[in-house]
């Protein structure tokens, strides 16, 4: 099986949070000190098709925030598998298009 492929339970996967310009907010309130302050001294800008790594304070990736235009279109995640570093993932909340982000 390819290492990109996991099956059963594997360490704690990174989780992948997937938002909108909308939601950005109230998604930004529920995130830690450390997470603001990540995202507002990269200047993060949630648009469709930006992407940022989340670190700890060693500078391991320990989230992963996207945005996208329609939380519906499967095709706004399509990019992740070629930008993020090698590991496990996971979408973050259990909603009704994970399926359709793990086939893009």
């Amino acid at each position: 099986m390819l290492p990109c492929f996991v099956a059963g339970k594997t360490s704690k996967p990174t989780p992948i949070s997937v938002i909108t310009m909308n939601t950005y907010l109230d998604w930004l309130a529920k995130q830690s000190a450390i997470t603001k302050e990540w995202l507002l001294a990269t200047q993060y800008k949630a648009e469709p098709g930006n992407v940022r790594l989340i670190p700890d304070a060693k500078g391991n990736v320990i989230q992963v925030v996207c945005c996208v235009a329609d939380l519906a279109t499967l095709w706004g995640v399509g990019s992740l598998a070629l930008t993020l570093p090698e590991g496990v993932y996971q979408f973050s909340h259990a909603g009704k298009h994970d399926e359709q982000y793990a086939i893009a």
